[in-house]
């Protein structure tokens, strides 16, 4: 074989501690509630408002956000924003980092 046409890349050394990601992880543990992006479950006895996936209180869409992990659709009282996730999956954050 020419010098030319040898392939001169480096096989990748294995990497003896290869840890997901917590984030990866999470996703792993937590079944998706929700797709991203699938609207919340609208609240049969008023008109316009949808219902909390962990408190299943009644709020204005612009109230509610949608979890990046699980789906679930949450208000103030039911959000964590230093983590942009509901309170279920923070709890389960708090339990992998300790």
């Amino acid at each position: 074989m020419t010098l030319w046409r040898r392939n001169w890349s480096r096989p990748a050394s294995p990497d003896p501690v290869k840890r997901p990601s917590l984030y990866q992880a999470l996703r792993k543990e937590i079944p998706a509630i929700r797709q991203q992006g699938e609207p919340p479950a609208k609240d049969p006895a008023s008109f316009g408002r949808y219902r909390c996936d962990l408190c299943n209180a009644s709020f204005p869409l612009q109230e509610l956000r949608q979890c990046v992990i699980c789906g679930r659709w949450a208000d103030d009282n039911c959000w964590t924003p230093g983590y942009y996730v509901c309170n279920s999956c923070h709890g389960i954050i708090q339990l992998h980092q300790k």
